[in-house]
């Protein structure tokens, strides 16, 4: 599978009829928007990921101080 530099360089070097060339790049860009609506997708769940391990992440810290809040023996004694 050729990338999409390499199919418009290989349809503008074999001397291609102009719809040709003008179909190759329309199919290029059809290309680019759907990966960047991939990364659009991906950048959202990556969001979602975040705020749900930051969520998890509270909860350690929320028993790190009060451990931290018991007394200890040198207190109590």
């Amino acid at each position: 599978m050729y990338s999409l530099s390499e199919k418009i360089t290989h349809t503008t070097a074999t001397k291609a009829p102009p719809l040709k060339i003008g179909v190759t790049i329309m199919r290029a860009f059809v290309e680019v928007r759907r990966v960047l609506l991939q990364q659009s997708d991906l950048k959202e769940q990556l969001k979602e990921l975040k705020d749900r391990v930051c969520s998890h992440d509270i909860q350690p810290i929320q028993v790190y101080k009060a451990l931290e809040n018991i007394p200890g023996e040198k207190a109590a004694a």
